[in-house]
């Protein structure tokens, strides 16, 4: 008798639990259609996201020199340029041009 209760209990048990994952389901499951600005708000907070985290990167050290994947190079004409620059004693001039300085 002991185990028919047990077993009994089991099944109710098990039988709930379908009934939950059912309704999970069927919730998951539903298509939403956000509407236009829900759409605007969650673009605009993906976009706000991935700039902060890439200005972040690209701004720790070594974050955009030593990142040959975003790194833009001098032209070899402008590379040319720099190594007579720096050839003739003219380093700082060479920075300004290569580092956009002032």
């Amino acid at each position: 008798m002991k185990s028919f209760s047990v077993s009994l209990l089991f099944f109710c048990f098990l039988l709930a639990g379908c009934d939950a994952i059912n309704q999970t389901v069927q919730l998951l499951t539903q298509t939403v259609n956000p509407t236009q600005t829900e759409t605007a708000l969650g673009l605009k907070q993906a976009l706000e996201f991935g700039t902060t985290s890439g200005s972040d990167r690209l701004s720790a050290t070594d974050g955009f020199f030593a990142n040959a994947a975003i790194k833009i190079l001098f032209p070899e004409e402008a590379q040319k340029v720099e190594r007579i620059l720096r050839n003739v004693s003219l380093n700082e001039l060479a920075d300004n041009v290569m580092f956009f300085g002032d």
